[in-house]
This record gives structure tokens, C-alpha cells and sequence, in this order.
């Protein structure tokens, strides 16, 4: 579990910093150091902002078990698409945005509201917000978790409350900004917050050699704050396992950061990022100050060539924000007061759409294009030394876990596979029997029986149903195909998977 964390903790302080404007030098007259200087008091505003993207996906054949096309369908879905935020206000302790999510054909309207203590969203077709609760940041396994508290880490790392201000660390980020390439100035006019203003544009581009350079000289600066970067590894770690860290996994993992980064510095400079990485890319920017030499909006374009990623070969990027009414009294929208959704409203996709209009386009890109109502498990297995081994599997089980019993059949746990696919499960504790239906197929198995009941006929098992603890364990292959579900095996070095798949 500490190995997890360590991977989590070391991969965002990689990226976390990469703000590449232009260098902090007066440019036609803009003095940019006194510019961020003053954004980075900036604790409230208005902006607007567009991200876009076009992504080449690669064949995703990296593992060692292959995708289903299910899922690169559905990775499919976000190849191509933009988020188009029409207005962000930020308050002293709260904000809320509202835009568009544009994906295929379909538009997702969204909105979103933060307060000290949750996190609301409202998507256009739901009847109901989807609501997080930010006073107990610990949720089990969930990563969404583990990022609210990296985020409260690098506001508290940062000296900085996060409602909109950069914050010192960043501050120092633009000071160490490296000289870039091509840089251009010119005068523009533009509408921002409804109103025209004359700006002074300074224009770059940027390789990525120089991003690797800047990058590790950023993350230096970032790290020589010990007590800032340990604070954020505190809150981190919390947010993540619920219990706070040992000063000695603390020192550890401070440690292991800093060896990482001298790993990656001798790597940068004795080669490009493009040798480091794999990938190559081409980046351009710009910033406008108006005449008060107040930084009033910006954008980047990144063009990423990497074509060995079985992922994402190529990506075409495309951002730009304003700024307006800064450090004025601003009091963001608020939650509406609506229903809403509760975990066991919205445990699966197709539980979540059953509480959505069927007319909109959020309803029709998850059943369309998202395949949403197609449920797809994978159960890894560990490898037999041989045949027939009687040996459970060596890793720590958890209760409902998939295994191969003695004669190399595949178990699963009833309630689990229950769980996984939105069946009822019934326990008799007099007949020692556990039933299972889906509204059309009824499926009853009996403790220590090689048969089962589908619909009142009789099919013989493989193997006969297991009692584990206080765990049911039937054949998987016969439970899948009795509810006219997919099963696939896969073997790979080091483990077995089984691939379930049900259509609605």
C-alpha cells in the first residue's frame, strides 16, 4: 500500500508547476515581475476560459491483458471535444462555474458550486446534483479523494487559501522562468467581462528541451520549501489512507522525492525532455496586460508527438482564459436546492442514468456512445506453480475474490458477482441455498451441490458450490452464462483474467 502512495505522491510534483508564461523581464513597457507579482495576491474574480482537444489514440496494447473494445470505445468518446466555461466567479470561500461539456455531437451542460464545506455539480438531464462532502476528505480507495487532499496539501505548501490567488509558489515559478524563444509583442483589443480593452500581448514558443529545464528548476524551488512540501505529504497521505503519516514514511518519502528529482535532472540535461520522455512537442503562449499592467488573459497551444505511447500518439491542445473584476466583492451562485444523488442512487452507470431525463444529450452519450449500459468486469487470478495445486493463492484474499480451487476451476463469490452486475441475492439459512435473479432469470445454488436451478431446470455444475468463511463460491463460467453474460480468459506471465461482460 505504501509503494501506491509513493507512486502517487512522487507522479504530480512532476507536473504540478509546468505555468509557462513568459520571462519575468519588462516587455514594451509591461513590467511582468510587478504584473504576477500582483496576480498572485488576486483572491477573487470573474473569468471565462476554453480548453480543446484533439487526441490520435494509440492501439492501448501496453498491458499484458488486452483491452476490450468496449473500453477503447469508450476511451474513444473524449478523442475529440472542448469545455467551454461561460463564467467562474471566485469568492473569499466559495465559487461556482458554469459551462458546457462538448463531446461528439452532444453538448453537457454543467454547473458547479463550491462551499467551504462540499462540492456540488449539476449536469444538464440530471434530476438531481451530484453532491461531495469535503469535511471528511476520507473515502476509501477512491482517487478523487486522494486529489482534494493533494490539493488542500499544495494550498497549505502554497501559503495560499486556493479560492484564486498563485500563491508564493507559483510566484516563484514565473522568476525562475527560463529565457524563451520567439518572443513577440503587439497591441490587441478585447472584450472582457462585456467591456473593450486595449492590451499589450506578449507572444512565445517553447521547446521541450527548455520545458525540462524550467521544470526542474521549478520543482528545486519547490522542494527547498521542506516543511511546505512535508505539510502537503501530511494532508495528502490523510486524505488518501485516513490516518495520518509516520514521521518516519514521512522523511522517506521526502527522501525518494528528491532522489526521483536528481534522477530526472541528470536525465534532462544530459538530453532533451524528447529523450527523456519519448515525446516531442511545440508549445506557443501568450499573455495580455492592460494598461495598468494587470495580467488580463492568456493562452497556450500544445502540439504532443509521441508515437510509441500505446495510448496517446498525438494531441492538439488549445487554452485561453480572461480576467476580470479582480479583488472585488463577488458572491458566487448558489447550490440549488434540489435532491441529491445518494451512493445507492448512482453505484453503477446504468443506475446513474436511470436518473436521468432519456432526452438529453447526457442520457444519450452514455447509452450511445459510452456504452453505459454494458457492465464489464475483469478478475485477476494468480498463476498455479501446476496443475492441480491445492495451494490457495498466495496474495491476501478479500471476501468474494475470484480463485481457482484444487481441480483448476474459477470461483467467485455469489454476492460479489451479485453486486458487480445488479442482481438480487436471496440467502435461505434453513435450505443452505443462495437464489439470484435479474427480473427474468432466476438462478438458485445449494451449498455442497454439483447442480443449479435456472428457472425450475436443473444444470450441472463443474464443480460443487463452496462455502468459504461466511462466503458462497460458485462456478463463474456457469453463473455468467446462465444470465447470457460473456465470459473470456486471458493468461498473461505473472496472472489469469476472467472478463465478464452483460448487455442490457
Amino acid at each position: 500500500m505504501k509503494e501506491t502512495i509513493k507512486r502517487k505522491l512522487l507522479i504530480p510534483l512532476a507536473v504540478v508547476f509546468p505555468v509557462v508564461l513568459t520571462a519575468c523581464q519588462p516587455v514594451d513597457g509591461v513590467d511582468m515581475d510587478s504584473a504576477f507579482a500582483k496576480m498572485a495576491e488576486v483572491r477573487t474574480y470573474h473569468s471565462s476560459a476554453k480548453l480543446s482537444w484533439e487526441l490520435e489514440l494509440g492501439d492501448f496494447a501496453s498491458s499484458d491483458i488486452p483491452m476490450s473494445e468496449r473500453n477503447k470505445s469508450r476511451i474513444g468518446v473524449f478523442s475529440k471535444g472542448s469545455l467551454v466555461i461561460t463564467e467562474r466567479t471566485i469568492g473569499q470561500e466559495s465559487l461556482s462555474v458554469k459551462g458546457e461539456l462538448h463531446l461528439r455531437d452532444k453538448i453537457i451542460p454543467i454547473e458547479l458550486f463550491k462551499q467551504p464545506d462540499y462540492v456540488a455539480v449539476q449536469l444538464g438531464g440530471a434530476n438531481k446534483i451530484i453532491k461531495m462532502d469535503l469535511k471528511n476528505s476520507h473515502f476509501g480507495y477512491h482517487d478523487t479523494y486522494f486529489w482534494m487532499g493533494f490539493m488542500n496539501g499544495i494550498s497549505a505548501a502554497d501559503k495560499n487559501d486556493w479560492g484564486g490567488g498563485v500563491g508564493e509558489v507559483t510566484k516563484a515559478a514565473f522568476a525562475l522562468l527560463p529565457n524563451l524563444q520567439n518572443i513577440q509583442t503587439a497591441k490587441k483589443e478585447a472584450v472582457i467581462g462585456g467591456e473593450k480593452v486595449q492590451l499589450t500581448s506578449v507572444s512565445f514558443s517553447l521547446d521541450d528541451r527548455r520545458l525540462g529545464e524550467y521544470l526542474i528548476a521549478v520543482i528545486e524551488s519547490v522542494l527547498n520549501n521542506e516543511e511546505g512540501v512535508k505539510e502537503f505529504l501530511r494532508l495528502a497521505y490523510k486524505a488518501d489512507q485516513g490516518e495520518p503519516i509516520t514521521e518516519e514514511y514521512l522523511n522517506e518519502t521526502y527522501e525518494n522525492i528528491q532522489d526521483e528529482l536528481s534522477r530526472s535532472k541528470a536525465f534532462i540535461n544530459r538530453d532533451s525532455f524528447a529523450t527523456y520522455t519519448g515525446a516531442t512537442f511545440e508549445a506557443q503562449g501568450s499573455v495580455g496586460f492592460d494598461a495598468a499592467g494587470d495580467l488580463r488573459d492568456g493562452g497556450l497551444t500544445l502540439d504532443v508527438n509521441w508515437p510509441e505511447s500505446p495510448s496517446i500518439q498525438q494531441a492538439h491542445i488549445e487554452y485561453s482564459e480572461d480576467y476580470w473584476d479582480m479583488n472585488e466583492t463577488l458572491v458566487p451562485a448558489q447550490t440549488p436546492e434540489r435532491e441529491a444523488f445518494v451512493e445507492e442512487d448512482s453505484d453503477t452507470l446504468p443506475e446513474f442514468m436511470a436518473q436521468l431525463d432519456p432526452q438529453s444529450d447526457l442520457y444519450a452519450l452514455l447509452k450511445e456512445d459510452f456504452q453505459a449500459d454494458v457492465i464489464q468486469e475483469d478478475y485477476s487470478l494468480p498463476h498455479y506453480r501446476k496443475a492441480g495445486a491445492s495451494e490457495l493463492p498466495t496474495y491476501e484474499m478479500i471476501a468474494g475474490d475470484a480463485f481457482i480451487d484444487e481441480n483448476a476451476n474459477t470461483m467467485i463469490g455469489a454476492r460479489r458477482f451479485a453486486e458487480d452486475f445488479n442482481l438480487e441475492l436471496k440467502w435461505d439459512d434453513v435450505q443452505k441455498q443462495v437464489a439470484l435473479s435479474d427480473g427474468k432469470t432466476n438462478v438458485t445454488y445449494k451449498l455442497g451441490s454439483s447442480m443449479a436451478a435456472v428457472n425450475g431446470a436443473q444444470m450441472e455444475l463443474p464443480a460443487p458450490v463452496q462455502l468459504a468463511g461466511d462466503t458462497t463460491y460458485v462456478p463463474i463460467r456457469s453463473i455468467a452464462e446462465a444470465f447470457g453474460m460473456k465470459v473470456e480468459f486471458h493468461t498473461a506471465k505473472y496472472r489469469h483474467v476472467v472478463r465478464i461482460t452483460k448487455s442490457e
